[in-house]
């Protein structure tokens, strides 16, 4: 196996600081609305997936959820929502204010590889989620014209192969333009990031996925920039440490949902958190509600100056040049 070892402490690796969370309340929300997203529109889970759908209730409440799985089944799919999960959590977070550190820094690591001079093009963006493991990627080839880069080496892009087998995608477009939007496309890895530094990850199906996005299990809280080359492609890493406060609080919100599944809300122990625990009892209070409303309800923990369109399968467009 061709790995690479990445040391994000030397002078190569950039710092990426997201700052004090001002709105915690918000920020929470995010978390437990991509647990959500994820058990709603993850096609691969092997549970609920697309069982509810298959059973003709596509709109399923957590009270049936429960109900209809075994004791454990949270226990059995936790693992792979801190993977899958994550996918989710930051597509959502990239596509607010608070994730322009890491999105600004992408784009512009872009441009320095590609010999963009600013283009027209970089005026706007949206993060959306690809691969045909998720429902949200649905339309994904209709949201944007070409694939960036036009070529790597000698590869040029497949466009339904490359929606099909990445994780994210990356649109850039011109305010109000139908026709120029291009699709930038990268990888998240919730529990295996050292994989991101190996070439045989992006040898065949990930190809075409320049940046990537992933939790390293070792010490430290830091995020971490840097551009690696791989097979003679350059491409972009950000790396989250194992206790970076993104990758520990997301691993703590899908704690407190094992905790609701096996308790139930009327059992589930107090947090001592005010902001956490309000949205505890917003989830025990919305037990019984479609999924459906219950992920629009969340969204309206959002502040309306965070995003320009909503979450969801609507994606959020944010302004490059805001402040």
């Amino acid at each position: 196996m061709d790995r690479i070892q990445l040391d994000f402490s030397s002078n190569l690796a950039t710092p990426i600081n997201f700052g004090l969370i001002e709105n915690q309340k918000k920020y929470w929300a995010t978390h437990f609305y991509s647990v959500l997203q994820c058990l709603r529109y993850h096609v691969n889970m092997r549970y609920p997936g697309k069982h509810f759908e298959r059973m003709g209730n596509p709109d399923w409440t957590l009270a049936i959820l429960r109900g209809d799985a075994e004791p454990n089944f949270f226990s059995n799919i936790i693992d792979y929502l801190n993977n899958w999960g994550l996918q989710y959590f930051i597509v959502n977070f990239l596509n607010s204010r608070r994730a322009a550190p890491l999105a600004d820094d992408l784009i512009e690591r872009i441009k320095d590889i590609y010999n963009v001079d600013t283009p027209h093009w970089l005026t706007e963006r949206e993060f959306r989620m690809a691969g045909s493991d998720s429902a949200l990627s649905s339309g994904l080839g209709l949201a944007f014209g070409r694939v960036f880069p036009q070529k790597l080496l000698d590869e040029l892009p497949d466009k339904k192969k490359i929606i099909k087998n990445s994780d994210l995608c990356l649109i850039l477009s011109e305010p109000g333009s139908e026709t120029e939007k291009v699709g930038i496309f990268g990888e998240v890895e919730g529990v295996h990031g050292y994989k991101l530094s190996q070439a045989d990850y992006y040898d065949t199906s990930k190809y075409y996925s320049i940046f990537s996005i992933g939790v390293y299990t070792e010490k430290g809280s830091g995020l971490y920039a840097e551009n690696i080359t791989l097979n003679g492609v350059t491409r972009i890493v950000y790396k989250f440490q194992a206790d970076h406060h993104v990758a520990r609080d997301f691993s703590y919100t899908l704690s407190w949902f094992h905790n609701l599944f096996h308790q139930t809300p009327r059992g589930r122990t107090e947090c001592r958190d005010d902001d956490f625990n309000f949205l505890l009892n917003f989830i025990g209070e919305n037990w019984h509600t479609p999924i459906s409303e219950v992920l629009f309800r969340l969204r309206q923990f959002f502040d309306s100056d965070d995003t320009v369109n909503s979450f969801g399968v609507s994606p959020i467009i944010t302004s490059l040049q805001a402040t």
